[in-house]
């Protein structure tokens, strides 16, 4: 009898255990579809359309504007996470190159997500990439605090 309890209590632990794991990686997966982007950021005002890819291998390509920011956010939605890897070290090596008189630099990088913000005296760039989609905002330091936001909101 005592080991059909403990067996039964080593059981409903191991199952409380795989749902924790399974409810830890849904919580770090904010990846968002192509729908979710274009109804969340049209909720924020912004115009969003999708577009021809300038990158070969994606799915969605889609742009946001909004008439009172400078900046334009983009939308990447590729076949798998290895092209969105592939893209998002590309950006990054040609934002080095571009970006001159770097004032603050900064790389975050986890398994399935990839983060650079590079700020200079007049410009605030991100690419983020969480699994297969790629947020890319090419903005002023004017807009850092704005962009900021939108991308917290986002959860990118």
């Amino acid at each position: 009898m005592k080991n059909k309890k403990l067996i039964f209590i080593l059981i409903g632990i191991v199952l409380v255990g795989v749902a924790a794991i399974f409810l830890m990686f849904k919580l770090f997966d904010n990846s968002m579809t192509p729908e979710e982007f274009k109804n969340h950021l049209a909720a924020l005002g912004y115009e969003v359309t999708e577009q021809t890819s300038p990158v070969d291998n994606t799915l969605t390509y889609m742009v946001a504007t909004k008439s009172d920011v400078t900046y334009n956010v983009e939308y990447f939605d590729f076949k798998n996470e290895v092209e969105a890897k592939k893209y998002y070290k590309s950006l990054k090596k040609n934002l080095i190159n571009y970006i001159t008189s770097t004032t603050q630099d900064s790389e975050t990088n986890g398994n399935i997500f990839s983060k650079q913000i590079s700020i200079s005296e007049t410009d605030y760039v991100v690419i983020s990439r969480i699994k297969k989609t790629l947020i890319f905002i090419d903005g002023t330091s004017d807009f850092q605090s704005d962009i900021e936001s939108l991308l917290k909101k986002l959860k990118y």
